[in-house]
């Protein structure tokens, strides 16, 4: 297992993330998964395989249970990520695996965070 810190994160040639050397597409935790793109074309693709996969296994996503993340220095980016009709909600930050996440890329343990958070057993997919 790798420890993630700022010396080990890099991005490719094709800007995709790099941890410890490998390329790094999804976290996954008990029934929590957060996907990782760099871009809304790349999450589609990702969010899809995703349905696919599950679907083999009987498993279906919860659109009303999944939510967006854009981490940016720029704002007003939107994701636009959709499934069986509904656009899933994009979020300001959330709290996942005890640490709340942010649009800015910030990460606590503690915060004092507005409703916009999403609880645990969510899914997120974060660009």
């Amino acid at each position: 297992m790798t420890k993630v810190d700022k010396e080990n994160i890099e991005e490719d040639s094709e800007g995709e993330l790099v941890v410890g050397g490998r390329r790094l597409t999804n976290l996954r935790y008990a029934d929590d998964t957060t996907l990782l793109a760099s871009t809304q074309e790349k999450a589609k693709k990702i969010f899809k395989d995703l349905i696919l996969e599950s679907a083999q296994y009987n498993m279906q996503i919860n659109a009303k249970k999944t939510k967006t993340l854009v981490v940016t220095r720029n704002e007003g980016i939107q994701a636009k990520l959709e499934h069986e009709g509904e656009y899933l909600d994009q979020v300001k930050d959330f709290k996942f695996l005890g640490s709340y996440k942010s649009a800015d890329g910030d990460c606590v343990t503690t915060r004092n965070v507005q409703n916009n958070v999403s609880g645990d057993n969510h899914n997120h997919l974060t660009l």
